[in-house]
C-alpha cells in the first residue's frame, strides 16, 4: 500500500484537546484521521455525514 503525507492547519488548543481525548480512548491522532479518511473514501455519501454531521456536498439533509 502506498502512503501519502497530509498537512493542514488547526488551532493548537483544538489539536491538543482532540489529541488528549483520542489518547484517553486508545487512539492516536494519525490513526483516527487515517480511519476517518478511509471511511470517507469507501462510501462518502454514507460516511461523510456520520463523521461531520453534515450532508455530503450536493445532497440535501433529507436525501442523506
Amino acid at each position: 500500500m502506498k502512503t501519502a503525507r497530509i498537512r493542514f492547519t488547526i488551532e493548537r488548543e483544538t489539536k491538543e484537546q482532540a489529541k488528549a481525548i483520542l489518547k484517553e480512548n486508545g487512539w492516536t491522532m494519525s490513526g483516527y484521521l487515517a480511519t476517518a479518511l478511509a471511511l470517507i473514501a469507501e462510501d462518502p455519501v454514507k460516511n461523510y455525514p456520520l463523521l461531520t454531521g453534515k450532508p455530503w456536498p450536493g445532497m440535501s439533509p433529507a436525501g442523506a
